[in-house]
């Protein structure tokens, strides 16, 4: 299953601040390991609560199941560093998560923007601060 980059897939409240986050984060540019150079881009969205469960049980890249993650509401992205072209483009096929990734940098303008990132143990995740409330809504 392919990671669904689309913001346009996301929730109508999450659109707008993922785009202020990125148009901030657009010209922020690290060297990786290997000289490697990077650049924020979204790594994924929206994710199916198949997709959720599969990353949950399969892979154990997540600590959260279908229904319990807030990207099956479409109110949370992965931001993570990705490869950069010669001509300061995004590649979209080399990705870091790498701690020497500025994460701090990436949370400070994700609040500005009016998203969170919780989680200590998943530094790209950022998410809209109410989405549990929809959560609660959608559970009943």
């Amino acid at each position: 299953m392919k990671p669904d980059r689309s913001i346009e897939n996301l929730h109508p409240l999450m659109r707008q601040p993922v785009r202020d986050l990125l148009a901030v984060l657009h010209p922020i540019r690290w060297t990786g390991a290997g000289d490697v150079p990077y650049m924020w881009a979204l790594f994924e969205g929206y994710r199916s609560p198949e997709q959720q469960h599969y990353l949950f049980t399969e892979t154990r890249n997540t600590h959260a199941d279908a229904w319990h993650s807030a990207h099956q509401f479409g109110m949370a992205v992965d931001i993570v560093g990705c490869t950069v072209d010669a001509q300061g483009n995004p590649t979209l096929d080399g990705w870091s998560w790498a701690t020497e990734n500025p994460w701090p940098k990436m949370h400070f303008h994700a609040i500005k923007s009016g998203l969170t990132a919780p989680l200590a143990w998943d530094q790209a995740h950022v998410e809209l601060p109410a989405w549990q409330t929809f959560r609660s809504l959608h559970i009943g």
